[in-house]
């Protein structure tokens, strides 16, 4: 079984202590922790000779132009906290936190970390997979956890009849990409921002193939995801990040005839594209994740 093992030295008094990866840390903060980096990834061996594969997750999704430290880790409560409670407050905090939806942390921990796992392994393919898994569990959880803040049940409960279009089932990660785009509308900066991906070696031949079939294939469903022809970078809303997600793994692993999907023989296969694609939508889920995790932290602290 994977599991996470840490890599920073703090001691008892340091701001981040409670943060520390150990057998009583709550899931949601083994998570923060996964995606803001400087933890180890262990996949332990299957056999008496073998020897333990640990993968250092050194990439900071969370806020990707910070790279944590042992002499920065204090970073690491201003991604939970817009002010940073007493440290016995913080421990008491995390104590409250394991109660918390623990298998649904523990289930969506396994999968982001097998995720990253295979990122660092640049095995894009198989991390694209497991972050899919991720975000499906996310899908069903996340708008409640929204919700059970909200002071007004009227609210909350015409919020939640909103992510039902035409009182059908939403489908693929159909919940989670409504409650985005629910919550975008309250949200300025969510539904300002985009994730921009750009393609390397812009000119070259795989970067030629991918965005023709990108306005081939993608954009028949997502047209909301832009590529542009000078810069070569693909830009998406935060709000419909989900959707091109779904978009991608439909056209990349369906290959119904009739129906337009990429030529992964063109472009020599499915781990050149995700390479591309995975780190970005990683950071996309850090930013949706924090978001959802302060959520649930702050009705501790209330």
């Amino acid at each position: 079984m994977i599991f996470l093992k840490e890599s920073l030295d703090l001691d008892a008094n340091h701001s981040a202590h409670p943060l520390m990866i150990t057998d009583k840390c709550p899931e949601v903060f083994k998570i923060i922790r996964l995606l803001s980096g400087a933890v180890e990834i262990v996949m332990p061996r299957e056999g008496e000779e073998e020897e333990d594969k640990i993968v250092v997750a050194h990439k900071n999704y969370i806020r990707p132009d910070q790279q944590i430290n042992n002499e920065n880790s204090s970073l690491l409560v201003s991604y939970i906290f817009d002010e940073a409670p007493e440290q016995q407050d913080f421990r008491n905090i995390a104590l409250h936190a394991r109660g918390r939806n623990p298998s649904f942390y523990k289930s969506l921990c396994d999968e982001l970390s097998l995720c990253v796992f295979s990122t660092e392994c640049d095995r894009y393919t198989e991390a694209f997979l497991f972050l899919y898994r991720a975000l499906e569990r996310m899908s069903a959880a996340c708008p409640l956890i929204y919700t059970s803040r909200q002071n007004d049940f009227r609210s909350a409960h015409d919020f939640l009849s909103g992510l039902y279009k035409d009182k059908k089932s939403p489908g693929e990660l159909g919940l989670l990409r409504n409650f985005l785009v629910e919550y975008s509308k309250g949200s300025p900066n969510f539904n300002a921002a985009t994730l921009d991906i750009p393609i390397s070696n812009w000119g070259g031949d795989f970067a030629t193939e991918l965005a023709r079939q990108w306005r081939d294939v993608i954009q028949r469903e997502a047209a909301f995801a832009t590529i542009d022809s000078e810069t070569g970078i693909i830009t998406c809303p935060y709000p419909k990040v989900a959707s091109l997600i779904v978009t991608m793994r439909n056209r990349s692993f369906h290959n119904l005839s009739g129906q337009k999907n990429l030529d992964l023989f063109r472009l020599k296969g499915a781990e050149p594209v995700f390479s591309v694609f995975v780190p970005y939508f990683l950071q996309w889920t850090a930013h949706v994740f924090l978001d959802f995790a302060r959520w649930q932290i702050s009705s501790i602290r209330l």
